[in-house]
Parts: structure tokens; C-alpha cells; sequence
């Protein structure tokens, strides 16, 4: 059988590669996963349901925190401007031979405090494919697993 290789991977945003197309003699690559994003305007004084988000087949949740203070497993992002408390309080998990990975969020919720203005909340999961990058489910009880 030939040797598959690959020499040169561009892309226009942040893709999916499966990790066999990685692979060589030694471990496979990491590579960075396509993100699962949900944006919205709430308008002032209101709550909105934030739907359940996923990250593409393979791929899981960094387990770094990126939105510190809130109410949501590792690998969300909450982008807002101020006044929009975000919870989302479980993962979803993935069991694996090797643990068990969180591959995305259940629904969430989104309040804005402000009377007066409406704001634009982002919610975007940080994916990758390296597992052990990957948010993984500890003994700890709580939505950050």
C-alpha cells in the first residue's frame, strides 16, 4: 500500500480534518475543529432560550475555561458587551475506550438586565480533536463535569 501524504492544508476558516488524514508513523496530529456558534439580539429586560450546540463528529470541547464568572462548561465562549448573564448549565459527554469527552452543550439561557438598551450575545464552542486537549468528565459533580 502506498503512503498517504499530506503537504499542504489551507483553509479559509477554522475546518474539520479527520485525524486519519494526519496519521503517519508516529501519533496523530491534532487539528483544530470547525466551532458551533449561536448569536442574538435580546432586547431589553428579556430572556432567550440558547439552543443545544455541538461540536462536529470527532470532534470536543477544549477544556480550557473561556468565560470566566459564567455558568458554562469548559470550551464555551460568551461574547456580549455587558448586561447579558449567559447559563448553560451541562455538557453533553461522549464515552470513549479512553474516558468520557464533552462533544457539546445542552439549551441554555440568556438574561438581559438592561431596561433600557438591547444587547447581542455570541456563544461559540472551542473544539478540537486532540483528546488531550479535550474537556473531560472528572468525579466532580456540577455542569463543568
Amino acid at each position: 500500500m502506498g503512503t498517504l501524504r499530506l503537504t499542504r492544508l489551507t483553509c479559509a476558516i477554522i475546518c474539520a480534518v479527520p485525524a486519519a488524514l494526519m496519521a503517519g508513523p508516529g501519533p496523530a496530529a491534532a487539528v483544530p475543529a470547525k466551532q458551533a456558534s449561536f448569536s442574538e439580539v435580546v432586547k431589553p429586560s428579556d430572556s432567550i432560550t440558547i439552543p443545544a450546540l455541538a461540536c462536529p463528529t470527532g470532534a470536543y470541547l477544549e477544556s480550557t475555561h473561556h468565560a470566566p464568572g459564567r455558568l458554562v462548561p469548559p470550551g464555551v465562549q460568551v461574547s456580549e458587551a455587558g448586561g447579558v448573564g449567559v447559563t448553560i448549565g451541562e455538557a453533553v459527554w461522549e464515552r470513549l475506550p479512553t474516558g468520557t469527552y464533552a462533544t457539546g452543550t445542552r439549551p441554555g439561557t440568556a438574561t438581559n438586565w438592561d431596561p433600557t438598551a438591547a444587547h447581542e450575545v455570541t456563544v461559540t464552542l472551542r473544539c478540537t480533536t486532540d483528546l488531550q486537549q479535550a474537556a473531560r468528565e472528572s468525579g466532580r459533580l456540577g455542569p463543568r463535569g
